[in-house]
């Protein structure tokens, strides 16, 4: 069974102050692992780390046995090829498409395109989206604007690993 592995993590942006001091966890497949601290304390800093968008100075990510980043090993495998998905906090949605759009989007980057059959694939299938007792615009897929819980499906959806 696969786990991400964080083991004695360290990243700072001024070379003084860590943002990330030292964690280590493992989140395991199937589980659901929460990181709970003030504000400011590394939370979004780690996962950033496990995604990528972030680089670490000191210790190592596994995701099951394969390293994706390792400081002493030099090992760090470039965002595009962890295979990770990640919903930011603001959920990073873009403004001129529509719900459709935004998650066909990250599909897209996976080999998707308009003419593949959606329903073929479960691992590429957009969610289906429930429907709000009296307000039906704000579930459908083709509405530009998503509210609520429609905006973080839809993140969610998108950031689905492939």
């Amino acid at each position: 069974m696969k786990a991400i592995t964080i083991s004695n993590l360290f990243k700072s942006f001024d070379r003084k102050t860590y943002a990330v001091n030292g964690i280590s966890f493992v989140a395991e497949f199937g589980r659901m692992t929460t990181l709970l601290g003030p504000s400011g304390c590394g939370k979004t800093t780690t996962l950033r780390c496990v995604a990528g968008l972030e680089k670490a100075e000191k210790g190592s990510i596994l995701v099951g046995d394969q390293p994706i980043f390792d400081a002493a090993q030099g090992i760090d495998v470039p965002t595009e090829e962890r295979k990770i998905g990640m919903v930011f906090q603001n959920y990073a949605l873009w403004p001129h498409l529509n719900v459709f759009e935004n998650i066909a989007f990250g599909l897209s980057l996976r080999g998707w395109s308009k003419n593949s059959d959606p329903t073929a694939d479960p691992a590429i299938r957009p969610p289906r989206h429930r429907p709000a007792a009296g307000r039906p615009d704000e579930i459908n897929p083709l509405n530009r604007y998503a509210a609520g819980s429609s905006t973080h499906d839809s993140s969610r959806s998108r950031a689905r690993p492939g």
